[in-house]
């Protein structure tokens, strides 16, 4: 924290706010300009600095902050990266994998979709099968043998051909109901 002693005395207030006021009542309203119009670089010396290599530049700073406080912080940042590294990676899998997942649930809901959509038909071709048949029982059945057809071709749910044939004047007209027609199947 920010403590303020001058003189020996400790003026450090229990804000870090309180003692920066402080500071500013003692040594005027900007501190960091007031710094800067106290030291003094000569040319030489700043150019020094900037001209400086790697290794003179550490040595420098090593006054200020001992080099293996900085090695630390550079060990705890290349920690710090790898461990990221191996969570961006390991997030970038899982987005992946994800990704596939919901293209093979997709693909599959499609493949449900057209399912459905084949079994919506056959189900309408069976109506429309049992229609048929229904109509003919019923010309059949009111003695109307003219109009009764004498047979019918439908298809299964495999798609082979069926024929039922033998509906009409196998009866006669007005026979009624206890004797029944021959009727025969056939599976193409």
């Amino acid at each position: 924290g920010l403590r303020f002693i001058l003189g020996g005395e400790d003026l450090t207030q229990q804000t870090p706010s309180g003692t920066q006021n402080l500071l500013s009542e003692y040594f005027g309203a900007n501190l960091p300009l007031l710094l800067v119009r106290t030291v003094f670089h000569g040319q030489h010396a700043v150019d020094d600095l900037l001209s400086a290599t790697d290794q003179r530049i550490k040595e420098h700073l090593s006054l200020l902050v001992p080099s293996s406080m900085w090695q630390a912080c550079a060990l705890e940042a290349s920690n710090r990266r790898r461990h990221l590294n191996l969570k961006h990676r390991d997030a970038l899998a899982q987005i992946e994998l994800r990704q596939r997942d919901v293209a093979l649930l997709t693909d599959q809901w499609h493949a449900a979709e057209a399912r459905a959509q084949a079994l919506r038909e056959e189900v309408e071709r069976r109506r429309a099968a049992a229609a048929e048949l229904q109509s003919v029982a019923l010309q059949y059945a009111s003695g109307d043998p003219e109009e009764a057809q004498e047979s019918v071709d439908l298809m299964d749910e495999g798609g082979r051909a069926i024929t039922v044939s033998g509906l009409s004047s196998s009866v006669p007209p007005g026979s009624g109901p206890s004797r029944s027609p021959l009727v025969s199947v056939k599976l193409q």
